[in-house]
């Protein structure tokens, strides 16, 4: 955590540049109680991937993987089949 607040807000952001050039399937999970990052951003990641993408707010906070059963149930049902609705 301490690299990653330390580090350049610039240099950090353009980690996501290449999220674009991605044509597969993504599902983006977002906690909706996440205090450092608000659910708008849920909304901008999705739309910087190149493909065809979902989003899902759950309720959780920063790792909803950890806070819900729903996250680990959804991204499961994705990966066996991720066009379904």
């Amino acid at each position: 955590m301490r690299l990653y607040r330390s580090a350049d807000p610039e240099v950090l952001g353009g980690h996501g540049e290449a999220l674009g050039s991605l044509r597969c399937p993504s599902l983006v999970i977002w906690g909706t109680q996440d205090p450092y990052v608000g659910i708008a951003e849920m909304d901008v990641l999705a739309a910087a991937v190149g493909g065809p993408t979902r989003t899902l707010p759950v309720e959780g906070g920063h790792w909803p993987m950890s806070d819900t059963d729903e996250a680990f149930d959804a991204t499961v049902a994705f990966l066996v089949d991720p066009d379904a609705a």
